[in-house]
Parts: C-alpha cells; structure tokens; sequence
C-alpha cells in the first residue's frame, strides 16, 4: 500500500480525573523494586461505519465477525469479515486485514460497509491508499516536559492509566467516471459521503517514577470502486474513490523517568500493585 506520514502538533481539549496516590514519596534503590510491570494485553477494537443508502444516513447494526480481539500479550496479523444486518433486515459485509500489535496498544478499525439498495454494489478496485497522521495526546492540568504535558506517577508503586479520545470526521466521494447516470445513481453515491464521530479508550500500565504520555496514529483509506448493477454485476455505471479518514486509530503510551529522578526509575519495575490512577487523555475536534 502507499503510505504517507504527517505529523501533527498538541491537541487540545482534554479531560483527566485526579491522581490518587495510594503510597507515602519514597525514594528506594534499584534492588527495592521487586515486580515486573506487564504491559496490557494488545487489542483490537472493530467498530463499523454502517450506511444505508435508502436512507442516505448512517445506521445501527448488529455484526459477526467484530468481536473484540485480545492477545497474549501480542496480536498477529491477520483478517475478519464483518457482516452487518440492520433492523430493516438489510445486509452489508466487509473483510478488515488488520496489522499486527504489541502489548500496550489498542487499535480501532472502523471500515465502511454499504448496506444493499437492491440497485447497486461496490467492487474494490486495487489496493487502498493510506494516509497516516500521529497526534499527541495531552494531560489536561498536567506536568510540561519538552513542549508537551505528561501524567507523573511520582511514586514507588506503579500507577494504572486510561486514555480517551473521539474523533468526528465525514466519508469523502469522488466520482471519477460515471457511465449509465440515473437519479438512482445520484442518489446512491450521495448517501456515502456520512459524517461520523468514533470514540475510544485504551489502559495502560505505568512504572514507578515514571512520565507517561500517549500518541495516536490515524490511517485514512483511499480506495476505488466500481459501482455495478446488482442485477448484473459485469455492468460497471460508475467509478468511485472513497476516503475514510478513520480507518484505523492507534493508541500505545510512551514513558520516561521523571526529570530528577531518574536513579529511582527503572521502565517496568515497582514497588508493587499501586492504588495509582491516572485519567483521560486523548483528543477532541
């Protein structure tokens, strides 16, 4: 696939609940620290975008083949096809070929599936382009540490931490060949240009004396289509290019010793199971 990175500033608009320490600020050697802190289990979330072309709207659904993935701690490649049916009994499927992730990182996919009108299909055409933005995420009342805002964990014992985000973002339809037009025809493609918002949270945990921010990457899908008759689907009435530009949200954290105490930090190693919680952090439009 093509791909093409963009790298984008702090994002603002954050919610983050109070940090509870559970322990009195110990400083303690390096053999103190006797438990491994595991990385959260890797995940992958599905969670359609369902349009309903008689509607010109997007729609509820229930799915197969969009359960949630966990790995043990990491998740392979690999790929599912999601069948969506709404309560008008309409039907739609897709297949989603998911990337491959590490313990400590959530991935959201949120592929498109077009509901059947009884006049039209899409047939993908090629592979899909990708574009790839990465946002920082940010710590609302947070510490400021190389022009960004990070959750400390000022504490012996490691800390729990749950990032949110929500993103609002509208399909885009390029029509690049229409050759049997039809106010059917019309219709049909402008109901797939929706707006949309995905929302999402991913956990983490976090070591002792540690600083700890999130990054997320964004992928927009680029993919062409032709429309065929349902009837006859050798009968190609137009060719499309749709954008999703939420295809696919990463979440993984980041962490550092804390400026100053970089003799009490060791990535991965605690006290113990802390009472420690750290809240939101993500992004809004």
């Amino acid at each position: 696939m093509k791909k093409t990175t963009i790298f984008a500033g702090s994002i603002a608009k954050f919610a983050m609940a109070v940090v509870a320490f559970g322990a009195m600020l110990t400083s303690c050697t390096e053999e103190d620290f006797n438990l491994n802190v595991e990385k959260t289990n890797a995940k992958i979330y599905f969670n359609p975008t369902v349009i309903d072309p008689i509607t010109d709207a997007t729609v509820t659904a229930t799915f197969t083949g969009a359960e949630t993935i966990t790995g043990t701690p990491n998740i392979p490649a690999g790929s599912t096809t999601i069948t969506a049916t709404a309560a008008s009994g309409a039907t739609g499927s897709t297949t989603v070929n998911y990337d491959a992730v590490e313990a400590g990182t959530t991935a959201t996919y949120s592929p498109l599936i077009v509901l059947s009108n009884g006049l039209f299909d899409l047939v993908q055409v090629g592979d899909a382009a990708e574009t790839i933005t990465t946002k920082y995420g940010n710590v609302n009342a947070g510490h400021s540490h190389n022009g960004f805002s990070w959750f400390m964990n000022q504490s012996d014992y490691s800390a729990k931490f749950t990032a949110e985000w929500s993103e609002t973002a509208k399909i885009e339809v390029e029509v690049l060949e229409t050759i049997a037009n039809s106010p059917q025809l019309q219709a049909y493609l402008k109901a797939l240009a929706q707006e949309f918002t995905k929302e999402g949270t991913a956990e983490f945990n976090i070591s002792a004396w540690a600083m700890f921010r999130t990054i997320f990457t964004l992928t927009a899908t680029e993919t062409t289509y032709d429309v065929v008759s349902k009837e006859n689907p050798d009968y190609v009435v137009a060719k499309i290019k749709l954008t999703n530009p939420l295809e696919k949200v990463e979440c993984k954290g980041e962490e550092a010793a804390i400026p100053g105490h970089e003799g009490h930090y060791q990535h991965g190693h605690s006290h113990g199971n802390g009472n420690n919680a750290g809240g939101g952090i993500g992004w809004a439009e």
